[in-house]
């Protein structure tokens, strides 16, 4: 299952701009605009990741569970899970696969960590059906697609916000077709759902990386990994 926990770190990390379309409701798409600007407004912030996959549409039974880190540090962005990390820097974004020893780097002046990181308003492109209820404080939005996409194999989506603050607690992720789950030495098929529990704390350094951390740009065509990514290959994107 570790691909599933790949797909949904950069669902979260790199999912795009709402859409409009008149199957939705208003005071979604405001509360989902209100959770953006929460995020946005800090120009500093660590949230620690825990990624939990459960089998079966109810129950609390862990089949496996994977830790992650998000950091938004001014200018600069940090996505990490599964040795993986997606890095955003003013100068342009770095994918490395820190077991693969691969790493892809694309060029993108101009653009924002914020675009980059918890931007969930394009949910509503993939959910037609929407609804918001508050229990103890918390906003809970359920999302449900009553057309079936290859894009997407959630078929639900529920949201835990914090009503104060605008920030997002908890997600949970049930998958639309079965899957399948190691049981001894055998693999059954078995419908699933991906909870991610989201803990927002300070930074652990006030100090952001900076680009030649990482990488020596001598120019768009010619460009080398720092010396403490020996070994890895590197794959320019930025021509």
């Amino acid at each position: 299952m570790k691909k599933t926990y790949k797909y949904i770190a950069i669902l979260l990390c790199c999912i795009g701009s709402i859409q409009q379309s008149n199957a939705q409701n208003t005071n979604v798409k405001n509360l989902f605009k209100k959770v953006a600007q929460s995020y946005n407004d800090k120009k500093q912030y660590q949230i620690d990741v825990t990624y939990n996959m459960h089998r079966g549409l109810t129950g609390n039974t862990i089949t496996e569970s994977y830790q992650g880190k998000m950091v938004k540090n001014n200018d600069f962005s940090q996505m990490m899970v599964l040795n993986s990390e997606i890095l955003q820097f003013p100068e342009g974004q770095l994918n490395i696969d820190h077991t693969a020893k691969t790493a892809i780097y694309v060029d993108s002046k101009g653009s924002s960590p914020k675009n980059q990181l918890l931007d969930i308003s394009s949910f509503l492109d993939f959910y037609d059906e929407v609804k918001v209820t508050e229990k103890n404080g918390v906003l809970v939005c359920e999302m449900v697609s009553t057309k079936p996409d290859i894009q997407n194999q959630y078929g639900k989506v529920i949201l835990y916000i914090n009503k104060e603050k605008y920030l997002i607690e908890k997600q949970e992720l049930f998958f639309s077709t079965l899957i399948p789950f190691v049981e001894g030495n055998t693999k059954k098929m078995d419908y699933g759902r991906l909870v991610v529990h989201l803990k927002h704390r300070e930074l652990e350094s006030s100090a952001a990386p900076v680009l030649k951390d990482y990488i020596n740009v001598l120019s768009k065509q010619n460009i080398t990994l720092a010396e403490q990514y020996k070994g890895y290959h590197l794959t320019n994107q930025a021509h």
